[in-house]
């Protein structure tokens, strides 16, 4: 069985422990866990956007002026690539 403690740190969730040896077979929700994270650490945009929201959140002290200022780089990031976007048309 794999070892899903690095996801902790994307999921913030508990994460079931592995049968001991001699034990019973992992239950249903416990498979049904392990094939989701599979599923998740194969996308390679998720353990980004994750660590993007852990490292907006640690700066939550900051977010009255980190904030607005993200909203208007993103707007003029936005407005810069529709211009382009018409010049080519």
């Amino acid at each position: 069985m794999k070892n899903y403690t690095h996801m902790n740190r994307f999921t913030h969730r508990k994460q079931a422990t592995p049968p001991e040896t001699g034990s019973a077979r992992p239950s249903a929700q416990d498979r049904l866990r392990n094939v989701l994270f599979d599923a998740i650490e194969r996308l390679p945009y998720v353990p980004q956007l994750r660590l993007f929201w852990q490292d907006l959140q640690n700066e939550r002290e900051w977010w009255p002026i980190l904030l607005p200022v993200l909203l208007w780089v993103g707007w003029r990031t936005y407005q810069a690539e529709r211009k382009r976007m018409r010049v080519r048309l």
